[in-house]
């Protein structure tokens, strides 16, 4: 599926780096798009810094969930909707 507004179709998005922000950029993106099956992948060629970002976006989501910020399923499903990759061709 995609995201479309006007013309314009948003298939997949991608975010380089795990570190600092980019799970951050991850959430904002899956909390947006997770209702569209909008896949969303963050690069990097650390796999400690891909884990660590897991571990961050998977937190926020959890914390998310606690507070009511989140439903349980839509969170399962933002959870599913991000993929952490050192590829750098992902399809």
């Amino acid at each position: 599926m995609a995201y479309v507004q006007g013309t314009r179709s948003l298939a997949k998005v991608a975010i380089v780096g795990s570190g600092q922000i980019g799970p951050d950029i991850a959430l904002h993106f899956t909390k947006v798009l997770h209702e569209y099956e909008v896949p969303v992948v963050v690069v990097d060629i650390s796999l400690q810094a891909l884990a660590a970002g897991r571990a961050k976006l998977v937190k926020k989501i959890n914390k998310g969930v606690e507070t009511k910020a989140f439903q349980p399923d839509p969170a399962e499903a933002m959870k599913a909707s991000v993929t952490l990759t050192t590829e750098t061709t992902y399809d």
